[in-house]
């Protein structure tokens, strides 16, 4: 299951908001709250892209070095698949 298809996202006071539609709402029906980079993050596993696939993607559009893109990117799963997102 990947609920992720079933959130939006939506940027209030210069932070992004996840929030949970349909089906999401049967297993998380809280919101979920990050910056730019885990917007960006939040879109590349939500197109369903593997953890070295989104870390690449980082590389290429923010300056970051790669640790930090892949720590940032496995946090944000983690947190995903804690919660029944993915």
């Amino acid at each position: 299951m990947n609920a992720l298809k079933d959130m939006i996202l939506t940027k209030v006071s210069g932070e992004y908001y996840a929030v949970p539609l349909r089906s999401a709402k049967l297993s998380f029906s809280g919101m979920i709250r990050m910056n730019k980079t885990g917007k960006r993050i939040f879109e590349l596993l939500r197109e369903g892209l593997t953890e070295d696939e989104a870390v690449q993607k980082l590389l290429t559009e923010f300056k970051v070095d790669e640790d930090t893109a892949r720590q940032n990117v496995r946090a944000l799963a983690e947190k995903l698949k804690e919660e029944g997102l993915m």
